[in-house]
């Protein structure tokens, strides 16, 4: 998880978009804005959305059994209007709202949105929805390169990366499975 912050506030902001992204450790941006979807057609708009990472989107009350790993909280804002938090355990961790002096959290929780992994979610997008929050931002996993980079392949060729995704062993040695210009998957091992 990495906290995102909303970058649209009000009736129509990005609070559950900044959500998504802060628990998919995406940019807030690469999230779309689910709020101006009508209320009928909101979840499957979300599905299809996390249909590349084999998860779908439930809502459950907040009465309930609290959920394990990472889900949204969802409910009334100190402002007054609905707003969608990003909590573990079942308990709110973060609050994507800007620091404007309006409040944060929520005063009234409603229901959890449960990210549930499917069948066909990648190992590594199972641990994402239950790995522990980082004590620190510095402790955070992120790829040592983003695509359009050129790196050197460990048979002395150069390639430029198209993709980076975590290996399914990333939280034991740290490495990455690399989608190169050339169409091949390498698997780069991370040095300290």
């Amino acid at each position: 998880m990495i906290p995102r912050v909303q970058s649209k506030t009000g009736k129509n902001g990005r609070c559950f978009s900044a959500c998504l992204a802060s628990v998919l450790e995406l940019p807030e941006a690469a999230v779309p804005t689910f709020m101006q979807t009508a209320e009928s057609d909101f979840i499957r708009a979300v599905d299809r959305f996390l249909l590349p990472w084999g998860v779908t989107y439930r809502k459950t009350q907040d009465t309930l059994a609290k959920p394990i790993g990472w889900s949204t909280i969802e409910g009334t804002s100190p402002r007054g209007g609905l707003h969608a938090c990003v909590a573990f355990n079942g308990s709110l961790y973060w609050d994507p709202h800007p620091n404007d002096g309006t409040g944060h959290g929520l005063v009234r929780p409603m229901y959890y949105g449960l990210l549930l992994p499917g069948p066909l979610a990648p190992p590594w997008v199972r641990r994402l929805l239950i790995k522990q929050p980082c004590a620190t931002a510095a402790d955070a996993v992120v790829p040592p390169f983003k695509p359009g980079e050129r790196i050197k392949l460990a048979n002395g060729r150069w390639t430029t990366v198209t993709k980076v995704l975590p290996a399914e062993n990333l939280f034991k040695e740290r490495e990455w499975h690399v989608s190169t210009a050339t169409g091949e998957v390498v698997i780069v091992k991370e040095r300290d």
